[in-house]
């Protein structure tokens, strides 16, 4: 990063402006805890039982015969009994069905798609899919932020996750289900690290530190309200479309944040950089250098960016050629 521009962003000091990034966009952390750590309420483990077909053996029908296939081990909780009507022979077949015990949710995923004996490795997909998509969200985050900025990143990503954590609501497949919560780990960076990064960019370097806790806060804060929100609703469906719902004021945001003036600078949009600067005094109460001097300070980051760019090439002399022509 430029020094200049630092010095810049120290002259603006922390004020209204940088205190507003910090606040509105420290928001966008608490949007995803719900659904991050969502298996605890959403998929949780619930007790169950094997519901038989009709033609099933009750318990006071289970007279095992000498002839009986069943293993000293067996359980009832995956398997029925059934008894052969020709040769009298008591079998053992696997649970299709089951009852769950719905005293303490009324409806779970775990629930709702029978999640149960050989299919119980679904919940654990459930969690573990939502955190490979944050795995393979991540650095294509980046990528994404760097190209087209951040504030664009945030808007996109965080809408797009807002539509799929409403949808997803209404999935009655678990593999579409399973399929939404891994779009929605990689969607959850587009958002969160693009904050983080704008709110590093427009705080002076002296108070980076506290911008890092301050928007990082409410994702704790999410994590409490959760468990108040699971106390409150006991359907799985109903809880998830609360939790979702909390998204939509992040879009009154957008209308009043701006894009990072040190990535415009780096892209070489001096003019809008310098507007974006112009506001921050303004909001700051304190007076900006003279515009040439802003504008210099302006190029002179996109140089650094470019020159260090430039650098991984490992080639001095094309470097070299490089800060003259550009600078």
């Amino acid at each position: 990063m430029g020094k200049k521009f630092d010095e810049l962003l120290t002259h603006l000091g922390t004020g209204r402006w940088n205190i507003f990034y910090m606040v509105t966009l420290s928001y966008s952390y608490l949007l995803p805890s719900y659904h991050a750590l969502g298996g605890a309420f959403l998929a949780p483990i619930v007790s169950y039982t094997c519901l038989p077909p009709a033609h099933a053996l009750t318990s006071d029908q289970i007279i095992i015969p000498t002839t009986a296939t069943l293993n000293s081990t067996t359980k009832f909780e995956c398997t029925y009994l059934v008894e052969n009507t020709t040769s009298g022979e008591v079998l053992e077949e696997t649970c299709t069905e089951w009852l769950f015990d719905n005293s303490t949710f009324t409806s779970t995923v775990t629930s709702q798609f029978q999640l149960a004996c050989g299919r119980d490795y679904y919940r654990a997909l459930y969690q573990a899919l939502y955190m490979a998509g944050v795995f393979f969200g991540a650095p294509l985050s980046g990528l994404l932020s760097d190209k087209h900025g951040r504030k664009n990143l945030i808007v996109i990503g965080s809408a797009l996750f807002t539509v799929l954590a409403i949808g997803s609501c209404w999935a009655n497949n678990i593999h579409v289900l399973l399929l939404a919560r891994f779009l929605l780990g990689m969607l959850q960076p587009s958002f969160t690290q693009s904050s983080y990064t704008l709110i590093m960019e427009v705080l002076e370097p002296t108070s980076r530190s506290q911008g890092g806790l301050v928007i990082t806060m409410p994702w704790s804060l999410g994590l409490v309200t959760w468990g108040g929100f699971a106390y409150l609703m006991r359907d799985w469906r109903m809880l998830q479309l609360t939790a979702s719902l909390t998204c939509l004021p992040f879009f009154l945001v957008f209308l009043f944040i701006d894009e990072s003036p040190r990535w415009l600078a780096v892209q070489g949009r001096y003019e809008e950089a310098l507007l974006v600067l112009q506001k921050a005094a303004r909001w700051n109460k304190v007076s900006l250098p003279p515009t040439p001097h802003v504008l210099q300070c302006l190029k002179e980051e996109r140089c650094s960016q470019l020159i260090t760019e430039l650098k991984s090439l490992s080639q001095p002399t094309v470097v070299a050629n490089a800060v003259t022509f550009l600078c």
